[in-house]
């Protein structure tokens, strides 16, 4: 994803087409609710970029259809890690939404 200045910004294990669970009053979410338009590429968890970033829309999942298949896809993918970092979100009442990433 880009930051105020076009400047690319890494987002932890993430692939196009891809769901992505995030806080819902980060800035990545407010800028995807006025542009859909994100680049996104592989990082080191502490989110330091390390190939080359590839073009893609966002869009926030509000559908509790969708939002179903979102999670069930994530918790597939990041199986009993993910499990325990979201069950601490959970107990902090951290409002959370959706964001699916398709290819450009």
């Amino acid at each position: 994803m880009f930051d105020a200045v076009g400047d690319v910004i890494g987002a932890v294990g993430l692939t196009i087409p891809r769901a992505r669970h995030v806080e819902a009053n980060v800035a990545k979410v407010k800028r995807v609710r006025n542009d859909p338009r994100v680049r996104v590429g592989p990082c080191t968890v502490r989110g330091k970029p390390v190939g080359l970033p590839a073009e893609g829309r966002a869009r926030i999942l509000d559908q509790p259809c969708d939002v179903e298949q979102a999670e069930v896809a994530l918790q597939a993918n990041y199986g009993a890690g993910r499990r325990l970092y979201e069950g601490f979100g959970g107990v902090l009442g951290v409002d959370t939404v959706y964001l699916e990433i398709t290819p450009a």
